[in-house]
């Protein structure tokens, strides 16, 4: 069975559709499958509209699994932003979010393929996979990784491409249940959350569960403007007229980084010092973070699943999130952990400050967490049903 990856980034870029797609191509490898991948030049979504963005270099192999990384247009947007403003054509406005290929000969070569994977939205990537699919009568399976209280993932377009799929594949049931509504047949949907490294589980597995004497939050993620760092560094700023916590910021750069840097640099001398700020980390440092943590807080306003929630788990710390639908299923309030009013910055802060001023109750959340994550999102299972709605040859 041949398998073409085709998603919007690829390792060594980091964020939650990276981290899916590559535990992914790993898995269909060792389930015998034939994989190869075609993506982006670029370290993340913001690289496409940054045109001294550093590229990635273009590899022959990865892990054994031939690759091939696209260069993108990152200029000329503004036209497509405009054409679709002045026009109503929501179809150009996909085209501003890109990636837009410069070497569509590539694209449309001709292969022997019978699956194309594709992912995520609000990219379009997908778009081209399609065409791409079509090209060679190859099957094709979507992860949209859908933010439902996005609007850039709305787009009617690539909306449709899903109805044209022959596999959705779904982080949640909330997730499932809008494809439903949407009109696509529960056939065609497989449920399968983020697919995250089962080396977080076990790596240095007697440091697991331990919390540090002094409390710490920790931040763990790229920098992207929904992630809303500066709202985490608003309700720290109340917290820490009440107790003395540290919070580390850990995570790839992106073009809203600037932002979270000027409101650091905003903040008094004294509580500057409370604050370690880090940029991508490695597996092994990612594990050693989350251990030397009493809880990891991401006040994200979209998400589709939150891989970095079941790490924290897999190192037995409770987490925080907003009160999003998709996060509703996967976090259950007030058991391993808690979800904030979404654009509250005072039950922000008054749920770090639950947390932080009853370490049993922390130490409690963190076990829940870590028995969910070990029976319900480790990746060979996962992987496993994946394969199976693939079929093998």
């Amino acid at each position: 069975m041949r398998v073409l990856l085709f998603p919007h980034c690829f390792f060594p870029a980091v964020d939650g559709g990276v981290v899916t797609f590559s535990n992914l191509a790993l898995g269909l490898t060792k389930s015998g499958f034939e994989v190869e991948i075609i993506t982006t030049n670029r370290r993340s979504s913001d690289d496409f509209f940054n045109p001294r963005a550093k590229k990635l270099p273009t590899e022959k192999i990865w892990q054994g699994m031939k690759i091939t990384r696209l260069e993108v247009l990152s200029r000329g947007r503004r036209f497509f932003k405009l054409f679709s403003k002045i026009t109503g054509a929501d179809f150009f406005t996909a085209f501003s979010k890109g990636p837009v290929f410069l070497n569509l000969r590539e694209i449309f070569r001709k292969r022997e393929i019978d699956w194309v994977i594709t992912g995520l939205f609000p990219s379009l990537t997908p778009f081209w996979a399609y065409l791409l699919a079509k090209r060679n009568g190859a099957k094709l399976a979507i992860i949209p990784g859908l933010h439902s209280q996005e609007k850039a993932y709305q787009n009617k377009f690539l909306l449709r491409l899903v109805g044209k799929s022959d596999l959705v594949l779904a982080f949640t049931d909330y997730e499932r249940d809008l494809y439903r509504k949407m009109g696509i047949p529960g056939r065609k949907i497989l449920v399968s959350a983020g697919l995250i490294d089962d080396f977080i589980f076990e790596f240095q597995k007697d440091k697991s569960g331990k919390f540090p004497k002094k409390p710490t939050i920790l931040f763990l993620g790229v920098k992207a403007a929904h992630k809303r760092v500066p709202m985490l560094i608003e309700a720290m700023k109340l917290v820490w007229q009440k107790t003395e916590v540290d919070l580390v910021i850990a995570g790839p750069e992106t073009l809203s980084s600037n932002e979270i840097k000027e409101t650091l640099a905003s903040l008094g001398s004294q509580n500057r010092k409370r604050i370690v700020y880090l940029g991508k980390v490695g597996q092994k440092r990612k594990a050693c973070l989350i251990d030397q943590a009493t809880v990891l807080v991401n006040p994200s306003r979209h998400e589709s699943f939150g891989i970095v929630f079941i790490e924290a788990w897999a190192r037995k710390k409770p987490v925080i999130a907003a009160d999003l639908p998709a996060l509703k299923q996967v976090i259950r309030n007030g058991e391993d952990g808690f979800l904030f009013k979404k654009d509250s910055v005072a039950d922000l802060a008054d749920k770090i400050l639950h947390l932080v001023s009853n370490p049993g109750l922390a130490k409690i959340m963190g076990e829940r967490g870590y028995q969910k994550a070990n029976s319900r999102f480790r990746s060979q299972p996962a992987i496993k049903k994946i394969v199976d709605r693939l079929g093998k040859k």
